[in-house]
C-alpha cells in the first residue's frame, strides 16, 4: 500500500467529515544474534503477523459501530478489521465530534 501525502483527506471513504487520520502498519521480526561482533546473523519477518492498525477523527452523522466492520479507510481490504473503540459527542451548538479507532488483520478469517 503506498500512502501519498495531500492537502486535505482523501483515505476515508463514504463522504465522512474527518479531520485526521492515521495508519500504523506493524509485522512481527526475529533476530538470533550471533558471536561474531555481536552483529545479527539472522533476522526473519513474518508476512503472517502483519496488523494495520489505525484511528479516524471527524465531524457530522457517522454510521460506523464497535465490533467487526469496515475501516471506512481506502485501501484496507480483506481479511477482518474490528472497530476497537468508538467515541461520539454530541453538542447544542457544533456538530457532532466523533473518533474510532480499528485494527486489519489481513491474514485472518
Amino acid at each position: 500500500m503506498v500512502y501519498t501525502l495531500a492537502h486535505g483527506i482523501t483515505l476515508v471513504a463514504d463522504a465522512l467529515i474527518a479531520q485526521e487520520v492515521k495508519i500504523t502498519s506493524k509485522v512481527e521480526i526475529t533476530k538470533i544474534a550471533g558471536m561474531v561482533d555481536g552483529a545479527a546473523q539472522w533476522v526473519k519477518g513474518w508476512p503472517h503477523s502483519l496488523e494495520t492498525s489505525g484511528s479516524v477523527k471527524g465531524h457530522g452523522d457517522i454510521t460506523i459501530t464497535p465490533g467487526v466492520g469496515d475501516s471506512g479507510v481506502d485501501g484496507i481490504t480483506g481479511g477482518v478489521t474490528f472497530i476497537e473503540v468508538l467515541e461520539w459527542t454530541q453538542g447544542v451548538t457544533a456538530a457532532s465530534d466523533w473518533s474510532y479507532n480499528w485494527l486489519h488483520l489481513p491474514h485472518a478469517a
